[in-house]
């Protein structure tokens, strides 16, 4: 079984270090993080060939100094070598600087889509033509489909999530993804940690009219 942490900042948790230790020990684990916390003891005991890590670089609450001595510790200890970006509009005019930067470190940069309103404006579908031609060497990619810069719509086609896949969130209420709201009907499969719990016995059509997680990649029919 492959298990996805994200956040908020999964470090915050407390125990957090030593609950990677025994999850990794029986399944395969991959933590998102942006690595706002002290992560000495986090490579001292956890498993590399365990333990994937997606570290996102956030410039306007982040120092990059700081960032950049944790990004090497993890790569020194086979954590990966890979740096994630936001295309967040405000960010968008820093990703050559910032990825000349990483890369003088030996570090790879791609770049995640914002899914959200800025200013105003609904984004994805609100990047311009220029921002779309700075992004396209670096946008990353899930089970080799790249993150969407146009927004693609799959409502109504028929999708395993729920069926080998599913969101958990920490109260153990579970959704069929991260692609729609927890309090839908249609895709809240109930809480996890109830009994009775189990994943759905076939897919089922999408309920969400975009899936900003990616999630499409893997689990559409």
């Amino acid at each position: 079984m492959v298990i996805d942490i994200l956040g908020g900042e999964p470090f915050i948790y407390p125990g957090f270090t030593e609950l990677i230790k025994e999850l990794s020990a029986i399944h395969t684990v991959n933590i998102a993080t942006n690595l706002s916390c002290d992560i000495k003891k986090f490579v001292a005991t956890a498993d590399p060939s365990k333990v994937g890590m997606r570290i996102t670089f956030h410039p306007l609450f982040a120092e990059f100094e700081s960032f950049l001595q944790k990004a090497l510790l993890l790569k020194e200890h086979n954590f990966g070598d890979n740096v994630t970006y936001l295309a967040y509009p405000p960010q968008i005019g820093l990703i050559d600087y910032y990825k000349e930067k990483f890369a003088k470190g030996g570090l790879n940069f791609c770049l995640l889509t914002f899914w959200g309103k800025y200013e105003g404006v609904d984004y994805p579908a609100g990047y311009t033509k220029e921002e779309k031609e700075i992004m396209a060497p670096y946008v990353d990619n899930r089970c080799g489909e790249k993150f969407q810069v146009t927004p693609q719509e799959v409502k109504g086609k028929l999708c395993r999530a729920g069926q080998r896949y599913a969101v958990i969130f920490p109260d153990g209420v579970t959704v069929r993804c991260g692609g729609g709201a927890s309090s839908d009907s249609d895709i809240s499969m109930g809480n996890f940690y109830d009994k009775d719990f189990k994943l759905l016995d076939d897919p089922l059509p999408c309920s969400s009219k975009y899936c900003p997680c990616n999630e499409w990649a893997f689990l559409l029919v």
